[in-house]
């Protein structure tokens, strides 16, 4: 039985099983409607065919991991054959490709940022120094320093200076304050030629030096050829000066007593030298109008 174009029915053959057009124009089909239903159950037929040709493809292809190239080189694994696009070229495998070596990590510099200053650790000295993988090695290192504040022992107890702060008085302008000093050395040890005594303001970063160039002997006032003329009295001695100032400020100062090794402003200090006097100007210096 076939349907097609508007036809149901069996076709009428003849012995040879072969479409009789004789029979069918006797039945009423006419020889045009008889081919047109014949091509159309040849079309139907061939369709069915294709598609059961295509499923038994399908079914068949087998799951077979299929490395191929492509035409640029790349390699890939595909999960079937049949996976495998048109112009690419099977292979037997796909060569791993090594990884990239890792990018070489910056060098990084131990001695950036680093300050090899002369400095002091303790009394040792450390001068000329360079830095080496981070560190910093000092090309001269002396220890027991002046500088860093080391002191003989014969120093200590060789003098015992008697301090007499005559006044201290604050001028406007020039803006400074003047301490006048009388300064005995009660013991036989004669200051040394070149020796110096300094007045050091440390919150102003301020130093002034009067150097020893005569011998005075046990008791003598320090500089007692020097005079100075105050409130209409004359005074042996000798004077120091803190200068630079914006106001009548309240200031701790040192008087320190240093030999000629140590009579820089950097090495004369407290530890090194004799601790002649100190205070504060706040308390000690007389400001202008006070009698």
């Amino acid at each position: 039985m076939i349907e097609a174009a508007g036809f149901t029915g069996a076709l009428p053959l003849n012995a040879a099983g072969v479409f009789s057009r004789e029979k069918s124009i006797k039945r009423g089909l006419s020889p045009n409607n008889s081919m047109k239903i014949f091509l159309a159950a040849l079309i139907l037929a061939a369709i069915a065919l294709a598609g059961c040709a295509q499923q038994q493809t399908q079914q068949v292809c087998p799951q077979v991991i299929t490395p191929a190239t492509s035409p640029s080189g790349q390699c890939t694994e595909f999960p079937t054959p049949c996976d495998v696009p048109k112009g690419f070229t099977l292979v037997e495998k796909c060569e791993q490709r090594p990884e990239p070596a890792p990018e070489p990590e910056p060098e990084i510099d131990l001695c950036e940022g680093v300050n090899c200053a002369d400095k002091c650790e303790g009394t040792t000295s450390l001068r000329g120094g360079a830095c080496a993988e981070g560190q910093c090695e000092y090309a001269n290192v002396a220890e027991n320093s002046p500088e860093c504040g080391y002191v003989p022992p014969e120093l200590f107890g060789k003098y015992d200076f008697d301090t007499n702060l005559v006044f201290c008085e604050y001028e406007s302008p020039p803006n400074k304050f003047v301490l006048f000093y009388q300064i005995r050395n009660r013991t036989e040890n004669i200051p040394t030629y070149g020796s110096t005594i300094w007045i050091k303001v440390p919150e102003i970063d301020y130093a002034q030096q009067k150097t020893i160039q005569s011998r005075y002997e046990k008791d003598r006032i320090l500089w007692e050829d020097k005079q100075y003329t105050y409130l209409s009295k004359t005074y042996k001695g000798q004077d120091w000066e803190i200068r630079n100032l914006d106001s009548n400020a309240a200031l701790d100062f040192q008087l320190i007593y240093c030999e000629p090794e140590n009579s820089t402003v950097e090495s004369c200090t407290p530890q090194n030298g004799v601790l002649i006097h100190q205070g504060n100007t706040g308390i000690l210096c007389r400001s202008p109008g006070q009698t």
